[in-house]
């Protein structure tokens, strides 16, 4: 949970992020524009939030192996 501003001229916002275990192959969904993908925590990324990545790492790792 996070809260934050998307852009710079929003107000902030809650943000929820929800994880889960699941299968890679399904196709994805994705938004206008905003097309959905997979994305790899081993390469940094370009992003508005480029720390995510690193905050994300640790959960995956736990899901993973549990």
């Amino acid at each position: 949970m996070a809260v934050r501003s998307f852009r710079a001229d929003w107000e902030p916002t809650l943000s929820l992020s929800y994880g889960a275990i699941g299968d890679l192959n399904p196709p994805l969904g994705g938004e206008s524009g905003q097309p959905a993908r997979w994305m790899n925590l081993d390469v940094p990324w370009e992003s508005a939030f480029p720390q995510d990545r690193d905050r994300i790492r640790p959960y995956a790792f736990r899901l993973a192996t549990h």
